[in-house]
C-alpha cells in the first residue's frame, strides 16, 4: 500500500528512525564503519605484540575472531537490499491490484445492464469503494470480497442473463486471493525488514566493540607517541 502522508505517522517515522540511529555505537554509514575497521585491523595486527605485552587478550585469536567479524558484517543484507525487495514486493502487488479492479468493473459493467432500472440492487454492491486501484487500502479487499458475495449468492442469475460470462467470478475469486497473499507477503516483510535492522545494528555494534576495546588500550599503550595512538581512532 501507499506510504501514508498523514503527519502524525510523519512525526512517528521520525522519532523511529532517530531511536534506530542512537541504537548505533558509530557515525556514518555501516560500510564505511567497516571500511575503516578493516584499516584498524591492520594497524593492530603490525602492532599485536605490543598490545599482547600490554593484556594477554589481545592475540592471535582476537585479531582473527575481529576480522571474522568484519567479514560477517560485509556479508550482512544491507537495508538497501531490503528496501528494493520491498519494493518489488509492493509492485508485484499494486499490478494484481490492478488486475481485481478491472475485474470488478467486469462486474459492475453487467450488474449495470442487469439493474439499470433498480438503482437501489446497484447500491448494494457499492462498487465505488473498489474502483480505483490507486485508493487501495487494507478495506479494499474487504469490499472485493463482499461484492464477489453479493454477486455469487444474491444475484448470479441476473447478472447471468445479463451476459456475465460464468468463469468471470472464478477469475475474480482467484485474483482476489492473490492479492490477498500478497499483502500478507508485503506485511510480513515489513517486519522482515524490522528484524534485519535490529540483527544488523546488534552485530555492527559487536563489531564497534572489537575496534573501541582496541582504541582505548592503544591510548595507554601509545601514550607517549599521540601520533601512533592516532592510528587506532577512526574519524
Amino acid at each position: 500500500m501507499p506510504d501514508s502522508t498523514n503527519p502524525a505517522e510523519t512525526v512517528v517515522k521520525k522519532k523511529k528512525q532517530i531511536r534506530k540511529q542512537e541504537a548505533r555505537k558509530f557515525l556514518g554509514t555501516d560500510a564505511e564503519f567497516m571500511s575503516k575497521s578493516r584499516v584498524k585491523h591492520k594497524h593492530f595486527t603490525v602492532k599485536l605484540p605490543q598490545f599482547t605485552a600490554f593484556d594477554a587478550d589481545f592475540d592471535i585469536t582476537y585479531a582473527n575472531n575481529w576480522v571474522a567479524k568484519i567479514e560477517f558484517c560485509e556479508s550482512i543484507t544491507s537495508d538497501k537490499t531490503t528496501v528494493n525487495q520491498l519494493e518489488i514486493i509492493k509492485g508485484n502487488l499494486d499490478l494484481k491490484v490492478s488486475e481485481l479492479t478491472a475485474k470488478v468493473n467486469e462486474v459492475e459493467f453487467y450488474a449495470l445492464k442487469a439493474f439499470k432500472d433498480e438503482p437501489g440492487i446497484l447500491h448494494e454492491f457499492q462498487f465505488n469503494k473498489v474502483n480505483r486501484p490507486d485508493q487501495y487500502s487494507k478495506d479494499f479487499i474487504i469490499n472485493v470480497y463482499v461484492i464477489h458475495l453479493i454477486a455469487q449468492q444474491d444475484y448470479l442469475a441476473e447478472l447471468t442473463t445479463a451476459g456475465m460470462p460464468p468463469s468471470l467470478l472464478t477469475e475474480l475469486d482467484t485474483i482476489k486471493s492473490e492479492v490477498s497473499q500478497l499483502e500478507l507477503e508485503h506485511e510480513k516483510f515489513k517486519r522482515t525488514r524490522i528484524k534485519r535492522t535490529r540483527l544488523r545494528i546488534k552485530d555492527m555494534n559487536e563489531l564497534f566493540d572489537y575496534y573501541d576495546t582496541v582504541r582505548r588500550a592503544a591510548q595507554i599503550i601509545f601514550v607517549d607517541n599521540p601520533i601512533e595512538a592516532e592510528l587506532f581512532v577512526i574519524k
